[in-house]
């Protein structure tokens, strides 16, 4: 090929290019073919393709203006190279034959970047719309009995009738919900490994140094599938306190003596508590516990005096006579303890902690695949078996739309950030 001559697209891909058509069936999607779905699939394959082919253009083009200008009079055109004194065949190449090499590497490349991006979009799509065609898992990040699984329990019969595929529970506990979720991190985006866990999704990582992953970026958001009514504030009868404003009174006046449950730090006990501190300005010393069942065992025994736990777990207990509640974290009270009040409605205005329940897969999940799950998911939530069961466990049901719960899930995320540098801020004081 001469120097400066235009150089053309390879003679074996014809006239068209790199995007010549395929047949009879592309010649049917160009024309509106009866197959709807078809033809958007070939058109995103077909953007996918030229995106690729643009890329590898615009980087040739940027290549060809970097190169030397040809020489006014004489001597070499292009690149200019002495020639050195050396072995034969050493220091003797042509610089037009080494360009001209490299040149034709370069069309190689680019088209096998573009045969490669047309090969993934081709393979993605169909597996995305025979999703699923296999036995699903569910991965929940905390011990087996807890509300997540109560939670799956009353939703998965319709989820499973609706997918057409078994979905099993799998319980990964530990570092507070961090190993299980860091192990899905990692697995394969294909819809076939769930993640479903609490607030503390988001709670827990500002609250330690050493977190693998990130609840945002890391995983792809499903959907929202039920919330509580907030955490209620049950205190040991012993304690001299009726509602709210006599808890805080009482704490002002002893500080240092009252303590709370805390089981982990950024769990639903732990970030009421300390924002309740924060409100009032009381000192009330935070405990550890391993687990929910250990605290309010040792709540009933009159070993701790606080704990912010689920209405659920709470009732039993309060309608035993064995714990006095006193208010409900969220923004308004739960027909299963109609008599308790919110702590907004006690003075603490603005106070809004609720529990949520969500559902995730890996980062990069097919948009196909997760469109099909949050279906499930909301057409489960509003049978009414479901809504009865979640009636009793202080629960609602909420389908958000992947975007709307990212959303909500970056807020929560920003929320907690904030509340875990208030806390440690008072904490080196």
């Amino acid at each position: 090929m001469g120097r400066g001559r235009r150089r053309r697209a390879p003679a074996y891909l014809g006239p068209e290019g790199l995007h010549a058509g395929s047949g009879k069936r592309d010649r049917q999607a160009a024309s509106g073919g009866p197959h709807l779905r078809q033809d958007e699939y070939r058109a995103r394959r077909t953007r996918t393709l030229r995106a690729a082919c643009r890329a590898a253009a615009t980087h040739r083009a940027a290549r060809r203006r970097r190169r030397p200008q040809r020489r006014a009079a004489g001597g070499d055109h292009g690149f200019h190279q002495e020639r050195r004194a050396g072995p034969p065949g050493l220091n003797s190449i042509d610089p037009r034959r080494s360009r001209m090499h490299h040149t034709t590497s370069r069309r190689l490349f680019t088209l096998a970047a573009c045969t490669l991006a047309l090969g993934l979009a081709h393979a993605q799509a169909p597996a995305a719309r025979d999703f699923p065609n296999k036995p699903i898992k569910v991965v929940v990040p905390s011990p087996a009995g807890g509300p997540p699984d109560l939670i799956l329990r009353a939703i998965l019969p319709s989820m499973t009738a609706t997918l057409g595929q078994p979905i099993v529970v799998e319980n990964r506990a530990g570092a507070g919900g961090m190993v299980g979720t860091a192990h899905v991190a990692k697995l394969p985006a294909d819809g076939y490994t769930w993640l479903f866990t609490t607030a503390s999704h988001v709670n827990i990582p500002p609250f330690n140094e050493n977190v693998s992953y990130d609840p945002v970026k890391d995983f792809t958001h499903v959907t929202l599938a039920a919330q509580n009514f907030g955490q209620a504030l049950v205190v040991h009868p012993g304690v001299p306190a009726k509602n709210v404003p006599e808890l805080v009174a009482y704490a002002r006046k002893n500080p240092g003596k009252l303590t709370y449950a805390n089981a982990g730090n950024g769990t639903a006990s732990h970030i009421p508590a300390e924002v309740m501190k924060s409100m009032t300005g009381t000192d009330i010393l935070s405990v550890p516990y391993k687990g929910i069942v250990e605290a309010t065992t040792d709540l009933i025994a009159g070993r701790i005096d606080i704990f912010f736990v689920g209405t659920n777990i709470a009732l039993q207990h309060v309608q035993s006579g064995r714990l006095r509640a006193l208010a409900l974290t969220g923004r308004k009270r739960w027909k299963g303890m109609p008599d308790v009040p919110t702590m907004d409605e006690q003075g603490l205005k603005g106070f809004d902690k609720v529990n949520w329940f969500g559902l995730w897969l890996p980062a990069g999940a097919p948009p196909e695949v997760v469109q099909k799950i949050q279906a499930a998911v909301a057409k489960a939530v509003n049978e009414s078996d479901v809504r009865q069961q979640f009636d009793t466990l202080g629960l609602e049901g909420v389908a958000m739309k992947p975007d709307e719960f990212a959303r909500f899930v970056a807020d929560e995320q920003r929320s907690a950030q904030e509340i875990a540098r208030r806390i440690n801020t008072g904490a080196k004081k």
